[in-house]
């Protein structure tokens, strides 16, 4: 044989070898959604805001798919969702979303795709309290009783409602100005001055807020 022949033989062997390389072993590997991502498994929203979150579809090897995830939201008095379809798929295929805070307590969020899903948990707080009374912002005579009242309200300043009831407790700004029942909002006017009274919330994440009137 000559040497063009051993050449010759050597590039066939070359391409052939090369050729049974192009089959990819673990192929068989991304076939089908095999799990389902998002970008945080736990949030905590103030009620009247928002966060934006994304979800995938993954195969076995941890891929991204084609696939975009359907978002639902469990109770929608807690928290509803809201899907970007703009930007949803572009350029990666992933589903951008947001949730929304409407009401105090704790819910769940699923992303769902190739009959895989992932669930995020959702803890809602009140943003503030606004603490009321008809004497606020006018004058109250030293030994007058002020009837005070706090109600939990999100960022838009709108009161909260929700499965979970909010308690309100209150305490004076300056003992000195004014007395007040934690329990009841009962305020007593003492010596003369502005009186301060602050309200807040038993929660997990403290919202409170302030009034005040002249003694």
């Amino acid at each position: 044989m000559t040497r063009k022949s051993f050449r010759l033989c050597g590039a066939i062997i070359a391409a052939t070898a090369m050729a049974g390389c192009t089959d990819d072993p673990t192929a068989n590997l991304r076939q089908g959604v095999a799990s389902v991502s998002t970008s945080l498994s736990y949030v905590e929203i103030l009620v009247g805001d928002s966060v934006v979150l994304t979800a995938q579809t993954r195969d076995l090897q941890g891929n991204a798919l084609p696939e975009l995830p359907e978002i639902t939201a469990v109770d929608i008095a807690i928290a509803s969702v809201n899907i970007d379809e703009l930007i949803s798929g572009k350029p990666t295929p992933e589903t951008q979303f947001s949730i929304l805070a409407n009401g105090f307590g704790t819910t769940t969020v699923t992303a769902s795709g190739g009959g895989q899903s992932r669930e995020i948990t959702v803890q809602t707080w009140p943003a503030s309290v606004l603490v009321t009374a008809a004497e606020f912002g006018g004058q109250v005579v030293s030994g007058a009783t002020v009837q005070v009242t706090g109600t939990p309200v999100g960022t838009d300043g709108v009161a909260i409602t929700g499965p979970e009831a909010i308690v309100v407790s209150f305490s004076p700004g300056d003992a000195d100005k004014a007395d007040v029942d934690a329990v009841t909002g009962l305020a007593t006017a003492k010596s003369i001055g502005l009186a301060v009274i602050t309200g807040a919330t038993n929660t997990g994440f403290v919202a409170t807020g302030q009034g005040s009137f002249e003694v």
